[in-house]
């Protein structure tokens, strides 16, 4: 079984999402130093919406609390870091470190 070398970013999602809505997607990267990704959207003249604090007085209680999440992931300490941020929002967790039950 082969293990990932580590978190990944996704980037194949994102930059098949940002196809889809048809945005750009920028990197610049420096030997030894890392990359910084950039995704250019066009501004909304849409009306603001609400804060976030205000939409949560509007609705009290966590949306997430409850339900019941699946996780996989190769990567164990990816895995136990969606697993402890999920169960903090009180979801409850199952976990593989595989797709075999």
């Amino acid at each position: 079984m082969k293990v990932s070398d580590g978190l990944g970013l996704g980037l194949s999602i994102v930059e098949r999402i940002a196809k889809i809505l048809e945005l750009s997607i920028s990197v610049n990267s420096a030997i030894g130093k890392g990359s910084v990704f950039s995704v250019s959207m066009p501004i909304s003249n849409s009306p603001p919406i609400q804060a976030f604090e205000e939409q949560r007085k509007t609705k009290p209680g966590n949306v997430l609390a409850g339900l019941l999440i699946i996780c996989v992931d190769d990567n164990e300490q990816s895995l136990a870091g969606v697993q402890e941020l999920l169960t903090t929002w009180g979801c409850k967790v199952i976990a593989f470190n595989n797709g075999n039950a």
